[in-house]
């Protein structure tokens, strides 16, 4: 197994027992958006600062660096190597914009006095350089360098001063985005003219709003959830002027995705995911994560394979624990079958930077671990069996860097991955 970047948290994979779906569960992690930028290249972003990245198209994730530590809230790319990822820093509430260039290798924070009041729920780019994104307190702002310089964009006055959830264009010039906070109203706002103004083109009064998908100018729907907490899907022939009401659900809709006007998905808080070829019509179930969800995103690829990710909490567990999980409509066949969860965090690697040796720790739940020494690069360097807490692991031979020590029970199927810097200091020639 070749590793390229980092995984902080355990995951458990699994195939869904009756239904063609393979689905992964993050244990302490909380995820709010997903895209791909082809069939196997994905990414989802969610709580403290995670951004997952798939080369397989959903079987297998791992964590890359994102530099922040904050709610991550949408991810997208438009093309195979840019990317850009938006959310709000948890201590001071302001934005976050996020940047990378080398297929989320590595990720730049861009300027984050943008709008130091407010936070970004959804990012949109026409291009590599041109692109939304908006947020909270009626914002909509505008980049045409690749988020060098943001501009606000005028929107029409509103008494409600909502936060927008979702942005979306169908071409440079006409896009739109809905509102939508657990109060009413909220509104549709849809431009003409590239984003330099936006008109309240359609108030809700009794519906918040979390996503929207247009398919020209006049085709598209929305969904979210009314004033009794019911789940709604709208959809407008007419760009948004009329909308008419094509699922009610007990359960409220937390994200939908369309191919075309009449194959399309929801995901519901119940955990559930549909299907519709009819343009809603009837609906059938693909999938159904095992409790309900808080937040959900779809993401349809051009081989028409889903992808879910979304959040939940575990309540076996004093406190809940918080879970991300994915699921994608991918075969896969090399799952990884977990017996127990275990906090990452009650082991130990330690000193981190080290020099010559390292000291591994942990609480007895097993006894005995592997650990493998991987570079940068996904090269293994060193395997060392039959590892005890608070064994110490020689790193003498190591050249100065940063390494991943990948450690794995192999009897109860356990495996998570630390960080190491490995520091030498050269002797004072007297």
């Amino acid at each position: 197994k070749t590793l390229t970047i980092l995984l902080t948290s355990l995951i458990i994979s699994q195939n869904v027992l009756g239904q063609v779906a393979h689905d992964s569960v993050f244990v302490n992690n909380y995820f709010w958006s997903n895209c791909f930028t082809d069939t196997v290249n994905g990414f989802v972003v969610g709580d403290n600062g995670a951004i997952y990245k798939t080369l397989d198209g959903g079987c297998n994730w791992s964590l890359t660096s994102s530099g922040v530590d904050g709610r991550l809230m949408s991810v997208h790319f438009p093309s195979s190597q840019i990317g850009y990822v938006v959310g709000r820093d948890d201590i001071t509430s302001s934005s976050i914009v996020l940047k990378t260039l080398d297929g989320g290798i590595s990720w730049n924070l861009l300027n984050t006095t943008i709008s130091v009041n407010d936070y970004f729920t959804s990012v949109y780019f026409l291009n590599d350089s041109v692109g939304y994104v908006c947020g909270d307190y009626n914002t909509i702002m505008k980049t045409s360098d690749g988020g060098v310089s943001w501009n606000l964009q005028t929107i029409q006055s509103s008494t409600y001063n909502p936060q927008y959830n979702d942005i979306s264009f169908v071409n440079s010039d006409t896009g739109f985005a809905v509102s939508g906070t657990g109060s009413w109203p909220s509104t549709l706002a849809k431009t003409y003219d590239g984003g330099n103004t936006w008109q309240l083109d359609t108030i809700f009064q009794a519906y918040s709003l979390n996503s929207v998908h247009f398919f020209n100018a006049n085709y598209g729907y929305a969904c979210g959830y009314d004033q009794a907490l019911a789940g709604v899907l709208l959809r407008t022939t007419d760009g948004g002027v009329n909308w008419s009401t094509v699922n009610n659900s007990s359960s409220w809709i937390k994200d939908m995705q369309f191919k075309d006007s009449l194959n399309g998905y929801i995901a519901l808080t119940s955990g559930e995911l549909l299907f519709t070829a009819n343009g809603g019509s009837t609906w059938s179930t693909e999938y159904t994560f095992p409790q309900p969800v808080a937040g959900a995103s779809i993401y349809i690829t051009a081989n028409d394979e889903w992808h879910l990710a979304g959040n939940s909490l575990d309540y076996s567990t004093v406190p809940p624990s918080y879970l991300g999980f994915t699921a994608t409509s991918r075969e896969c066949d090399n799952t990884l079958n977990a017996d127990i969860l275990i906090d990452p965090d009650i082991f130990k690697l330690y000193p981190n930077p080290a020099s010559n040796n390292l000291t591994i720790s942990f609480e007895p739940l097993v006894n005995e671990f592997q650990v493998r020494i991987f570079n940068v690069y996904g090269k293994l360097i060193n395997t060392i069996n039959n590892v005890q807490s608070n064994d110490q692991i020689n790193v003498r031979e190591l050249s100065s860097g940063i390494y991943f020590f990948e450690i794995q029970n192999v009897r109860s199927n356990i495996y998570f991955f630390k960080r190491v810097i490995i520091e030498k200091y050269s002797t004072p020639q007297n």
